[in-house]
C-alpha cells in the first residue's frame, strides 16, 4: 500500500517492562567497560531508537501467519516491490528511560580448542537491569483498521513469550520484554480532529478497551520455537562459582579481616516501586557455554562431525556448532536466559595458590562461593520445525535428563573454578505448556 493513499491510520502506545538485562550498544568504549549502552547526551536516559523498534515489530510479525504483507512493509522491502510500497506505512517513536547507573557484566572468549580463555580475550559490557518500564509509541498508515490491529496484538504476543528481543545478547536472553497493557485508537484522516492528534500520544483519549497480554489470543505461527523451564539447585555440601570482582552495593557484611578478593556475582534489578535491588545470579551466558555448549560440541567431535574451532574468523561457517550456538555475524539457535537464585547461602574461603615445583605459597587469596540456592532458567531453542533445531533440542533434553537423574556427580560443572567446584542438578525441566501445570517439588 502507498502511505499517500491512506485514509486511515492505527495509533498505538504499548507499557512495557524489560524482563531480562538490555545490552543496545553504543559503539563506543565506557571508562570502565570494552562497550557502553546507547544513552542521551547528558547520559541519564536510555535511548533505544525508532530503528530498534522497528526491527522488532517487523521480526515479530514475520513469525505470525497471514502478516506477509505487513512484515515487508516495516522497513525490509520486498525485491521489486519498492516502487509499490514507497515510504513504509510504520512509523514510530524513539524511547527513553532514565537509568541507575549501568551494570558491568565480565566476560571472556574460550579457545574453541583447549578450553581455556582465548589470549587478551576477557571483556566486559555495559548493561541496564531488568525491571525497567517503557513505552512504544507508533502509528501505522492503512486502510484496513481492523487487520492491522489484529496482525500487531498478535505480534506483541511473540515479543511477551521472549523469542524475539531488543538490543544484543539474545543468545543469553538479553532484550526480552513483558508487554503490559495496549492502547490503541482508529483515526480517520479525513476528520481535522484526528490529525490534529496523528502525532500525539499523550493527553488523547484512546479507545475504551484496554488490552493486557492474557486478553490477546496465541496466533498461528509460521516460524514456531520450543520454551523449555528449568528448575535446578546446588546440590548438597557443593560449591558454586560464579564470581565477579566487583563488590556488591552492600559490603557492611563482610568483616574487614576477612574482606574475599571475588564476591558471589550480584546482578541488579529494579523493583516494582522503581527502586534499584541487587540479587545474586547464574548468568545466562556460563549456562549456555558450560552446561550445553562445550558438552555438545564433545559430542559432535566423538560422532566425526566437522566443528570449526574459531568461528570468528569464517563467516560463512555453518557447521553444527556455529548454527546452533551462533558465531560472531549469525543468531544461533539457543538462547538461555540468567537464572536468579532463591534460598541463596554463601561461604568465604581462604585459599593457597601453590607453585607446581617446589609446592612452595606463591600467592593467598580469598573467594566468596555458593553454598546453597535453587535457580530458575528458561531455554529457547529456535526454528524448531527444521531437522537441525530437532537435533539440538534432544541434546539439550538428553543433558537435562543427565543432570536429574543419570550423570555421575560432578559430571557438568559451572563457574570459574569447576576443577574443583560448580556441580549443578537439575530438580525439574518441562516444555512450556507442561510447565504451566507443573507442582511442587516433593
Amino acid at each position: 500500500m502507498e502511505i499517500v493513499k491512506a485514509k486511515k491510520a492505527v495509533k498505538f502506545s504499548i507499557d512495557l517492562t524489560l524482563k531480562t538485562p538490555l545490552m543496545i550498544r553504543s559503539g563506543k568504549t565506557g571508562e570502565f567497560t570494552d562497550s557502553v549502552i546507547e544513552k542521551t547526551g547528558d547520559e541519564n536516559c536510555l535511548h533505544i531508537n525508532g530503528y530498534v523498534w522497528a526491527s522488532l515489530i517487523r521480526r515479530a510479525l514475520s513469525r505470525v501467519k497471514g502478516a506477509e504483507n505487513m512484515t515487508e512493509e516495516i522497513g525490509d522491502y520486498a525485491k521489486g516491490r519498492e516502487s509499490e510500497i514507497g515510504v513504509s506505512p510504520f512509523w514510530c517513536e524513539a524511547s527513553f528511560v532514565e537509568l541507575e547507573p549501568g551494570d558491568v557484566r565480565p566476560g571472556n572468549k574460550l579457545d574453541r580448542q583447549w578450553g581455556a580463555a582465548a589470549k587478551g580475550a576477557l571483556f566486559s559490557d555495559e548493561i541496564v537491569q531488568p525491571g525497567y518500564k517503557t513505552t512504544l509509541n507508533f502509528n501505522y498508515f492503512c486502510e484496513n483498521p481492523g487487520e492491522i490491529k489484529k496482525n500487531i496484538l498478535s505480534a506483541l504476543w511473540v515479543i511477551d513469550q521472549g523469542i524475539e528481543n531488543i538490543g544484543g545478547g539474545w543468545s543469553y536472553g538479553y532484550g526480552r520484554l513483558a508487554v503490559n497493557e495496549v492502547k490503541y485508537k482508529e483515526l480517520e484522516l479525513t476528520d481535522p480532529k484526528h490529525r490534529d492528534i496523528l502525532w500525539k500520544f499523550e493527553d488523547i483519549q484512546w479507545n475504551s478497551e484496554k488490552i493486557t497480554i492474557e486478553k490477546i489470543t496465541k496466533p498461528e505461527i509460521s516460524r514456531p520455537w520450543k520454551k523449555i523451564k528449568v528448575w535446578a539447585k546446588i546440590p548438597d555440601c557443593q560449591l558454586l562459582c560464579i564470581s565477579t570482582t566487583l563488590p556488591p552495593s552492600d559490603i557492611k557484611s563482610y568483616s574487614e579481616d576477612n574482606f574475599p578478593d571475588s564476591f558471589v556475582f550480584r546482578r541488579g534489578i529494579i523493583d516494582d516501586s522503581g527502586e534499584k535491588q541487587e540479587e545474586i545470579a547464574v548468568t545466562g551466558k556460563a549456562l549456555r557455554q558450560a552446561l550445553f555448549s562445550v558438552p555438545i560440541e564433545r559430542r559432535l567431535r566423538t560422532k566425526g562431525e566437522t566443528i570449526c574451532l574459531d568461528s570468528s574468523k569464517s563467516k560463512e561457517c555453518r557447521c553444527k556448532r556455529c548454527s546452533w550456538f551462533g558465531s560472531v555475524d549469525s543468531r544461533g539457535r539457543i538462547s538461555i536466559s540468567d537464572a536468579p537464585v532463591t534460598g541463596a547461602e554463601t561461604k568465604i574461603l581462604n585459599r593457597i595458590q601453590l607453585c607446581e615445583h617446589s609446592m612452595q605459597n606463591m600467592n593467598l587469596f580469598t573467594w566468596e562461593y555458593l553454598t546453597k540456592g535453587d535457580f530458575y532458567f528458561e531455554i529457547m531453542i529456535d526454528r524448531i520445525d527444521e531437522d537441525e533445531s530437532a537435533d539440538l533440542l534432544k541434546d539439550i533434553t538428553n543433558i537435562c535428563e543427565d543432570m536429574k537423574v543419570k550423570a555421575p556427580p560432578g559430571w557438568y560443572r559451572i563457574g570459574g573454578s569447576s576443577t574443583c567446584t560448580g556441580q549443578v542438578e537439575i530438580k525439574d525441566y518441562r516444555d512450556e505448556d507442561q510447565a504451566e501445570t507443573r507442582q511442587e517439588d516433593k
